[in-house]
């Protein structure tokens, strides 16, 4: 496994269709055969195609090393919440990264970017499943991040799971 503590990485937010188009590549590089096609690159281009006047705001987070594109987390924004591109349609979510590590990387930096640039927006992900590599990230910026928080529910066949910031709080939630 590549020891990713010495590789100088950096975040990017998509917000526009051009430049979604230009991760494709990368994107697909990052597709494993378990991949549920909710995550694909055509999926996600697709919804913000259709959607893109439902939507106040596109956020496509992916995060960079020096040999390309290694996480992305595509999410949109209507009002202050913050949902997973196939939150309201696929009953399983998840991001695409090449291993866990960098996943709560992204997850982490988002967090933080979300805190700096949208403050008092809310990232609301309904359908992830236990296990997922968003599931597991969140659980790293809980621990690290202060000021956000989740709760995890029986949904069917997969767990879902809402983060919401307040304050500098860490406790779970009540439903």
């Amino acid at each position: 496994m590549r020891d990713f503590s010495q590789v100088a990485m950096h975040m990017k937010v998509i917000s526009d269709l051009r430049s979604m188009d230009r991760i494709e590549h990368g994107w697909n590089r990052l597709v494993q055969s378990d991949t549920s096609p909710f995550q694909t690159f055509g999926w996600v281009q697709a919804f913000f195609h259709r959607w893109s006047e439902w939507i106040d705001e596109m956020l496509v987070f992916t995060l960079v090393d020096e040999k390309g594109i290694v996480a992305i987390l595509p999410c949109y924004r209507v009002g202050a919440k913050l949902h997973l591109a196939a939150d309201e349609i696929s009953p399983c979510n998840d991001m695409v990264a090449a291993n866990p590590t960098v996943a709560a990387e992204l997850v982490a930096r988002a967090s933080s970017w979300v805190r700096k640039f949208r403050n008092g927006y809310k990232l609301h992900f309904r359908s992830v499943s236990e296990g997922s590599l968003i599931h597991e990230s969140i659980r790293a910026v809980e621990e690290n991040e202060e000021g956000w928080k989740y709760v995890a529910r029986d949904a069917g066949s997969s767990d879902s799971f809402k983060l919401e910031r307040r304050g500098r709080e860490l406790s779970p939630i009540a439903q």
